[in-house]
């Protein structure tokens, strides 16, 4: 337990370097590009100083310069969460932002920032030691929504894990927007194949599984809001033809009747406008049976 809570400190502690160094390091060069303008220069620096002092105290108790030394401790702790897998709930409080994280949500942070890490995100993923709905982001995005992509085909794979997680909650929504409208944003800013593909199957893989396209109740921390259901926006959207013929094949339609979860007339117009693309006519009546009205 000891040794790890002291692990649990230490990649904490690296974690609240990094962010601090990479907000000095964006400050310094927004200073280093506005050298001319000194008002604007002093304003950057009177933002950077307090990251800096911060860091510098940190340091001073804290001697971490890099990731090796946790990683060091990692086999221990490896084993000690697989014998105990409660300890994941044991959380570190963060310097930035004041949050409160546990190891998983520490480590698919400092991923992002070093790859060294990356082992040990997959170990955690593959052992389904974390929560993929834990909501740590600023917003409230839920663990799920915050996977890192850089370098998208080393993450692709293993985030296809988090995202098809058996209890990965989809009516959650990331800085209150709905996932899918999230993804699909990110599929359409693509610029090269393999992002466009990560997306889609980003999509799919969210639909084949816990993911309704037709509820329209979405929560955001503790708070339950209607939105607009996700299917409109998905089966208009162009260029996504296997998304589009498994939601109207018989298994995606009763995929889809699983994954709805809450009664709204918002849903009960997303339901007209699926039966109205639906041939089969068995498949139709299940379907208006969803409806409030028909209830």
């Amino acid at each position: 337990m000891i040794q790890y809570t002291q692990f649990l400190n230490a990649i904490g502690t690296y974690l609240d370097l990094l962010e601090l160094d990479a907000h000095i390091q964006l400050h310094q060069k927004m200073m280093d590009n506005n050298k001319d303008e000194i008002e604007v220069y002093q304003r950057l620096k009177n933002r950077k100083d307090p990251y800096q002092q911060e860091k510098d105290a940190i340091l001073e108790n804290n001697p971490i310069e890099n990731g090796k030394e946790i990683l060091s401790m990692w086999g221990f702790v490896q084993n000690y969460l697989l014998d105990n897998p409660k300890e994941l709930n044991t959380l570190y409080s963060s310097k930035k932002g004041r949050r409160e994280l546990p190891v998983y949500a520490l480590c698919q942070e400092i991923v992002k920032y070093d790859i060294a890490f990356y082992d040990m995100y997959c170990f955690l993923i593959h052992h389904n030691l974390y929560n993929p709905n834990f909501e740590y982001g600023f917003s409230d995005e839920p663990f799920f929504t915050m996977l890192p992509i850089d370098p998208i085909e080393q993450f692709y794979q293993i985030n296809q894990m988090v995202v098809a997680h058996l209890e990965t909650n989809f009516h959650i929504l990331r800085n209150g927007s709905d996932v899918i409208e999230w993804a699909l944003h990110y599929l359409s800013t693509s610029k090269d194949t393999i992002t466009r593909d990560y997306w889609e199957n980003y999509i799919m893989t969210a639909i084949k599984g816990n993911c309704s396209l037709l509820d329209s109740k979405r929560y955001h921390g503790v708070f339950s809001l209607e939105v607009k259901p996700s299917i409109f926006c998905i089966m208009q959207h162009s260029h996504l033809e296997s998304i589009h013929s498994y939601l109207l094949s018989e298994q995606g339609i009763c995929k889809q009747i699983e994954n709805a979860l809450y009664p709204s007339l918002e849903r009960d117009k997303a339901i007209d406008f699926y039966i109205e693309r639906i041939e089969d006519t068995n498949i139709k009546k299940k379907l208006y049976r969803l409806k409030t009205q028909a209830k």
